[in-house]
């Protein structure tokens, strides 16, 4: 194609894009302009991997670690001090941890950074957060023992059995999806 046949396809798609008639101008337009994926990226219905670990970083730090708190507060009657104490504890470790990831991988610069550095910081993050569980799983644990022992009663019991049965399934699909979005990082 020479420089005077893209002119003039230029020319004619802006004079295209100027007219009124909307039929005429999705008829003009390249088939791209109609591309699905380029509305919902636009949009703001499709987003990135970082974007998708910053939200559920920030819903874990954000949410769950206060709510978690505020529900073991009722339990001050049922719990020693001191288990009261290392429940909350354990919600605070948790949303500082979040909060750590949170900010690191809301660090990462998708348009300055190169790829290799991209890739490196997403691996270091990825091991902070199996560190991270490393540390709060035998916390949660020892948590979860007290709730056992302290807690009376065979239907609270069942109810603390099924409780830990949904929270494992739902902490394992979203353990799940956040490895899939470190691993589309790398």
């Amino acid at each position: 194609m020479t420089p005077e046949e893209l002119k003039d396809k230029w020319r004619r798609l802006n004079a295209s894009d100027a007219g009124d008639d909307a039929a005429r101008h999705r008829s003009s337009r390249p088939p791209f302009y109609d591309d699905r994926m380029i509305g919902n990226v636009t949009s703001g219905r499709v987003t990135s991997a970082r974007e998708r670990l910053m939200g559920r970083y920030r819903m874990m730090f954000a949410g769950v670690a206060p709510a978690g708190m505020v529900c073991s507060l009722p339990l001050a009657r049922l719990l020693p001090w001191w288990g009261l104490a290392a429940v909350i504890v354990f919600f605070i470790i948790a949303a500082v941890m979040d909060y750590y990831l949170y900010r690191g991988v809301k660090g990462i610069d998708l348009s300055v950074d190169g790829v290799e550095e991209v890739a490196a910081k997403a691996r270091f993050y990825r091991r902070r957060h199996h560190l991270f569980q490393l540390l709060l799983i035998p916390c949660a644990v020892f948590v979860v023992s007290l709730y056992f022992i302290y807690l009376s009663g065979g239907e609270i019991r069942w109810a603390l059995a099924v409780g830990i049965v949904v929270g494992l399934a739902i902490g394992l699909a979203v353990y799940l999806q956040m490895m899939r979005d470190y691993r589309q990082m790398l």
